[in-house]
């Protein structure tokens, strides 16, 4: 099996959530945080509010502003939202008025740690997954690296190609 790394395209700018903003209007910031360092749905804890966008570039409609997050507009979410819905949650962020949806990507797969490397700065070197694991998946991350890639098959890669969608590219691992 073909697996990937998703990585955003330079050529494209990114809508972030704003933090700072959210965070003032949520009533419970440390369920917040113990959700996202433990891989648990954000939805209970999540306040819409308008993102941000860095660069000057075009607007990507898909990117990959955080770990394991991957920030979708509206047309995206239309096109690949019920193939990826099972592996996450989507959380309501606007931008001048248009809806978009930050997609928290809930689905883990244990690398292969014996094939698996990381650097002396505990970031990923190389990565490889069991087939057995990943048979069927289509998004995931991974523990090994504290979840900080997003990865996918080759099916992924295909429903963002097929549907035009610009802003993230894909490196083989």
């Amino acid at each position: 099996m073909t697996i990937y790394k998703v990585l955003s395209d330079d050529n494209y700018s990114e809508l972030f959530p704003d933090v700072v903003s959210m965070v003032q209007k949520l009533n419970n910031l440390h369920e917040f945080m113990d959700a996202d360092r433990n891989l648990k749905p954000k939805r209970p804890h999540w306040a819409i509010h308008e993102g941000i966008v860095e660069g000057k570039q075009p607007l990507a409609q898909i990117s990959m502003p955080h770990l394991r997050q991957l920030m979708l507009s509206d047309a995206a979410k239309t096109a690949i939202g019920e193939e990826i819905s099972s592996y996450g949650e989507f959380l309501p962020v606007t931008y001048k008025g248009a809806n978009w949806h930050l997609f928290n990507l809930l689905n883990p797969i244990e690398a292969d740690q014996e094939s698996s490397i990381l650097n002396k700065h505990e970031e990923v070197e190389s990565i490889s997954f069991k087939d057995k694991d990943v048979d069927g998946q289509i998004l995931w991350s991974s523990p090994f690296g504290n979840h900080s890639e997003i990865y996918c098959s080759q099916r992924f890669v295909d429903l963002v190609e097929s549907s035009s969608l610009k802003g993230v590219r894909f490196q083989q691992i």
